[in-house]
């Protein structure tokens, strides 16, 4: 979010909608999952240190991130279909978990253990859908509000 006008503009706050690459061989459908999701820590500590709470010359005030967009199952289109399944919603709800654990064990880890930052629910770009009948609008109630209680967890 950028702030001021003219040379005296300020971004306080980022935005990673995702920080993992799924992996595209994955059974969407699997439970527990296998799938080798491949969080992108190179790129995410490159940056780490202009969290809040970095070691950085500079720093956002807020940083927010996402997971990953879910995949579209063998069947069904992921942002209708397939989240009204709960085999598939509970498998990416998984391997988002397992991302985010991930990351989470990384940055303590890391030379800035104590960075902050706040999770984004990346399906956020699917809330169109969500009234699209009330199987799907069920599907995205129970997928986001479980999501939200495994990031709060983490």
């Amino acid at each position: 979010h950028r702030y001021g006008s003219g040379q005296n503009q300020t971004i306080k706050s980022l935005l990673l909608s995702e920080i993992a690459y799924l992996d595209p061989n994955a059974n969407v459908y699997e439970n527990p999952p296998t799938a080798n999701d491949i969080l992108a820590w190179s790129y995410l500590e490159a940056i780490l240190p202009f969290f809040p709470g970095g070691n950085g010359a500079c720093n956002f005030e807020k940083v927010y991130l996402g997971t990953f967009a879910v995949g579209d199952g063998p069947d069904c289109s992921m942002y209708i279909d397939c989240i009204t399944r709960p085999d598939y919603r509970d498998s990416m709800r998984l391997r988002q978990k397992k991302v985010v654990q991930e990351f989470a064990n990384r940055v303590s880890q890391s030379s800035n253990p104590n960075v902050q930052w706040d999770w984004y629910i990346s399906q956020e770009y699917a809330f169109e859908y969500t009234v699209y009948n009330n199987q799907t609008t069920n599907g995205y109630a129970e997928y986001i509000s479980k999501q939200m209680i495994d990031f709060q967890n983490i």
